[in-house]
């Protein structure tokens, strides 16, 4: 199946540094091109489509968590949407290190329209 590059789709995350949300993400070519509220990241100084992660970004971070998970005190729970197989939720909890945990939710992922081809993307 052809992966999405052009897409949106609303992120609730929580975490220790910087964090989004509920924010809406809008990605062009596999890149963040837009955050709204764009207000999101302001209160930590960082730039929001810097930070804000595809939904690529976020199987990369689950990979991460999933090697981390091995150690004791470490928790991970993922779930994927039933139809397109991007992960719904994410659940990480490392109790070796105080306040390091990243929780958060996808919701309503849509496809975006292609410029060049009038066509919409097809598949995540």
């Amino acid at each position: 199946m052809k992966r999405a590059k052009d897409y949106a789709f609303d992120l609730d995350a929580k975490c220790f540094g910087p964090c989004y949300g509920p924010v809406t993400v809008e990605v062009e070519l596999d890149d963040v091109v837009s955050v709204s509220p764009d207000k999101a990241l302001e209160s930590s100084g960082e730039d929001s489509l810097e930070y804000t992660p595809t939904i690529d970004g976020l199987f990369d971070r689950i990979l991460q968590y999933i090697e981390k998970s091995s150690q004791d005190g470490v928790e991970l729970e993922v779930t994927y949407d039933q139809t397109y197989g991007y992960p719904s939720s994410i659940a990480y909890q490392n109790n070796n290190v105080t306040d390091l945990y990243f929780i958060a939710t996808v919701d309503n992922v849509r496809m975006k329209r292609n410029p060049s081809s009038g066509n919409y993307d097809c598949g995540l």
